[in-house]
């Protein structure tokens, strides 16, 4: 079997093994921005023209900024603490009352204020551009899925205040600057007045929400307070009115300081102590007085003893009386009358200092009967009150709780009146923590839309859409673009790069040659672009089929002339239709022949036989006739005077399905055997290979293949496919040809030198 060797890869045209390692990514991504910049050219033409579009087209919109201060220091002027507490300003409930001033209670109280149902900013707005570009699919919407016309009265203005308040909150931006306490409010609109008015109404808006917010929490409570403390008020009396018949029934009096009971006890103790001294101190005298009059009384001991004013004049009296009698007894005697009578004077004295000692033992005894029946007395009178106490403790304990139970009511009915007083207070003096620190003036410049953004940003989407296109046409581009890619992919070497012909040098006759002989078989020498080898034989079309030729020759040549695996019948093969095989083929045999050597060229594709159409439409036998042996080579060939090249046309009979049988038959072989003994090439052009099985079924009769491949059309999926089932082309390829090349574009794909792809060298070479 011929074994076709494969080709060495030419050296890369870039850049050297180090430097494509480390710039690969980048130039790859150069590369492919460069294949693809009419993609991105495009794509940033049409985002640009509609940035600038929608910059021109849009309705010019004004943006009003209002800012208020939430002040955190609670300022309480006249007031004590608030009875609805004071709410910590952190961030949660910053956030919360953002949510507020972007609520429908301020958009209503904001929109009947300014009256802006009767605005026709809001009762009929402009759409805008996109609004204007959408309004037909929202039309037909809104008949397709809208309710019923027939609507009421009510049902219209309730539909209208929900566009008003649906345009207000679609306008009305609250933000918070940053941490702070500071709230933006932004309202945008198609009049600068009505955008600095309206953001000027919702900051009051709000403020005055929060006032009447806290007038209504107040008036609430001042009337919850009113109903609790008429409740109150009679429990307390209740409580107080059961505490004083709870005393009546049980005769409990109390005197302010407490029980009159336990008053009684307090001063019966007193005077149960004060008995007992009295007892005491009576007896001690008493016992005292009964000890001077057991030694006996005399006027010597008696004052020292007893403090008595007539017994200290008396002892006074006796002393005197004593020192006179002793004087008189020393100088005149004891027997003197005078002392004799002194003597007498004093036993008087002594006898009535007795006498007045017996009349005190006689009190002090009296005085301690006494002290000893007032001890008496009052503890059978605390006795008495003891008993009468213990009867009445389970009382006193009831009274107690019944006194708590009514402090309690008392306490808890001061307090809500002190309470109600202060809301009183606070529901004629509101005050709010909010105020406006920048009053919203009408802006000078339109805030959308934004020109300066719109534009730019047009651009640079444009770049980056027409980037990520360029990279999904490259990753999902599954064709063949340059001939190192079809190498690497097949493993097989490109014969050349066909380029693609100018629609001048496709131009020809449909109705086939008008210099055609039917009846001598011979062909138009202006065949079109079928021998466009001939009449440009120093174009790149004609230099790459000379390569093909040269493949050939150079495996024929290695081969010998004696050998059986000369390469002489060539198959011109392809995958799908439409894909320039049928040029190729009738080009290269052009060429042979055009070089001197003998060439027959063979329509083999019996199921669309163009080569016939286009060479000899009016045919009436061919291939057929000539492969079942009813008609001869010589009855059936036609031949090109200027070249001597012969052509085998093929006429499809109506119904003919076995044209793989055909190709494949004895006769097909024999015709080949023939034809290889007597010219120097045999080139067919063979059926596409995935749409019927001609080719796998006649691959054995071929010396090699060629392969057309289409330029930027023919998919690699389907080549491997189409090779890996036809083993028989696939084991005798002699190589591929890359067909419609479009230079300039495979330049941007392979990245070699613009004079490269410029021909125009040889043009000039070969006419030197």
């Amino acid at each position: 079997m011929l074994k076709i060797s494969k080709p060495v890869h030419a050296p890369s045209y870039a850049t050297g093994p180090a430097e494509q390692e480390s710039s690969a990514s980048i130039g790859d991504a150069l590369a492919i921005l460069k294949r693809q910049k009419w993609t991105i050219l495009t794509a940033l033409l049409i985002t640009t023209v509609l940035a600038i579009t929608y910059s021109v087209m849009s309705t010019k919109q004004y943006t009003g900024t209002a800012l208020f201060f939430v002040d955190a220091r609670k300022v309480n002027l006249l007031q004590d603490q608030s009875i609805l507490g004071e709410a910590v300003l952190d961030s949660p409930t910053m956030d919360s009352q953002l949510e507020v001033i972007k609520s429908e209670r301020i958009a209503l109280a904001v929109i009947n204020k300014l009256d802006l149902k009767h605005d026709p900013e809001f009762t009929n707005p402009r759409p805008g551009l996109i609004g204007f570009l959408l309004s037909p699919i929202t039309s037909f919407a809104g008949r397709l899925f809208g309710s019923s016309s027939s609507s009421t009265k009510g049902d219209a203005n309730l539909l209208l205040e929900r566009q008003v308040v649906e345009a207000f909150e679609r306008n009305l931006t609250v933000k918070r600057q940053g941490l702070t306490y500071v709230v933006e409010i932004d309202y945008m609109s198609v009049s600068p007045t009505n955008a600095a008015r309206i953001a000027n109404a919702v900051a009051d808006a709000y403020m005055q929400d929060q006032l009447d917010t806290k007038y209504d929490a107040t008036r609430r409570a001042n009337a919850w307070l009113q109903d609790r403390l008429s409740g109150l008020r009679e429990q307390a009396l209740n409580a107080d009115h059961a505490v004083q018949q709870f005393k009546v029934d049980h005769n409990i009096v109390d005197t302010g300081r407490g029980l009159m009971n336990d008053q009684r006890l307090d001063e019966l103790g007193s005077q149960s102590g004060q008995a007992a001294q009295a007892v005491t101190e009576a007896k001690a005298r008493l016992d005292r007085i009964t000890e001077i009059m057991g030694k006996g009384v005399s006027a010597g001991n008696i004052t020292d003893t007893l403090k008595n004013d007539v017994i200290t004049r008396l002892r006074s009296q006796y002393v005197d009386i004593a020192k006179q009698e002793a004087d008189i007894s020393a100088r005149y005697g004891k027997g003197h009358l005078a002392a004799v009578n002194d003597r007498n004077q004093m036993q008087q004295i002594a006898n009535s200092i007795v006498e007045e000692v017996k009349r005190i033992a006689e009190t002090y005894r009296s005085d301690y009967q006494i002290a000893l029946s007032r001890q008496d007395s009052v503890k059978k009178d605390m006795d008495e009150l003891v008993a009468q106490s213990r009867s009445l403790s389970n009382s006193s304990v009831q009274l107690r709780q019944l006194e708590s139970v009514a402090q309690s009511y008392r306490t808890l009915y001061d307090n809500f009146l002190q309470k109600f007083m202060e809301t009183t207070q606070q529901e004629s003096f509101p005050i709010t923590d909010a105020r406006v620190i920048t009053v919203a003036t009408p802006p000078l410049a339109p805030s959308r839309p934004r020109t300066m953004l719109i534009v730019p940003a047009g651009v640079m989407l444009g770049l980056l859409i027409g980037g990520v296109i360029a990279f999904m046409r490259e990753h999902f581009d599954k064709v063949f673009r340059t001939p190192a890619q079809l190498e690497a992919l097949l493993n097989t070497e490109v014969l050349g790069v066909v380029p693609k012909l100018t629609k001048a040098e496709m131009l020809r006759k449909l109705v086939g040659p008008a210099n055609a002989n039917y009846a001598d078989r011979i062909l138009d020498e202006d065949l079109g672009p079928y021998n466009h080898v001939v009449k440009q034989p120093f174009s790149r079309f004609a230099e790459t089929l000379r390569n093909a030729k040269v493949a050939a020759d150079t495996v024929r040549i290695n081969a010998g002339p004696s050998s059986a695996e000369t390469i002489k019948t060539i198959g011109i093969v392809s995958s799908l239709p439409h894909e320039g095989k049928s040029l190729i083929s009738a080009n290269l045999a052009h060429l042979i022949a055009h070089a001197g050597q003998r060439c027959v060229l063979i329509d083999g594709d019996l199921r669309s036989p163009s080569l016939t159409r286009f060479l000899t439409p009016k045919t009436s036998t061919g291939l057929v006739e000539l492969v079942q042996g009813t008609k001869s080579l010589a009855e059936t060939a036609w031949r090109e005077n200027s070249t001597g090249l012969s052509f085998i046309p093929a006429v499809i009979r109506p119904g003919m399905s076995d044209t793989n049988e055909i190709l494949s038959s004895d006769g097909m072989k024999s015709l080949l055997e023939t034809l290889r003994g007597e010219v120097d090439y045999v080139v067919v052009d063979l059926p596409p290979i995935v749409p019927v099985v001609d080719v796998r079924a006649c691959a054995h009769l071929f010396d090699a293949f060629i392969y057309v491949v289409e330029w930027g059309k023919t998919n690699t999926d389907i080549v491997l496919v189409t090779l890996a089932s036809t083993p028989g082309v696939q084991e005798k390829l002699l190589g591929c040809v890359l067909n419609k090349t479009d230079l300039a574009a495979m330049q941007a794909f392979e990245g070699r030198p613009r004079e490269f792809y410029e021909y125009k060298y040889y043009g000039q070479y070969g006419q030197a």
